[in-house]
């Protein structure tokens, strides 16, 4: 299975047999795609959340993605509760406040 997450400049392919250092896609994704990272989380309204699992299903990804300008905001290792209040504790109160809608597939 292929995913292919999307920003203005890259496209992350994440493939469930090949993606071989998910530490080096995860800085890659944070550090090349906008170096004031702040900045993609302003004016966040639609939020999709992904967790996709690879190594034979041995380590995860998650993605946090912006339903309105179908880029990716925030990508971390990891998955659940923790890795989401992550992404929750690097909002100010007024980019929290913006959030209207959270997507996910439902998948544990």
């Amino acid at each position: 299975m292929v995913r292919i997450l999307s920003s203005k400049k890259y496209h992350i392919i994440l493939h469930e047999s090949g993606l071989g250092n998910c530490r080096r896609c995860v800085n890659r994704a944070l550090h090349d795609l906008e170096p004031e990272r702040s900045r993609r989380l302003d004016g966040l309204v639609n939020i999709g959340i992904d967790e996709t699992s690879y190594k034979k299903g041995h380590k995860y990804i998650t993605v946090i993605v912006n339903h309105d300008t179908n880029t990716v905001v925030w990508a971390a290792e990891g998955h659940g509760k923790s890795v989401l209040e992550k992404f929750y504790k690097q909002l100010t109160p007024e980019q929290l406040s913006s959030i209207k809608v959270v997507t996910g597939d439902g998948a544990k």
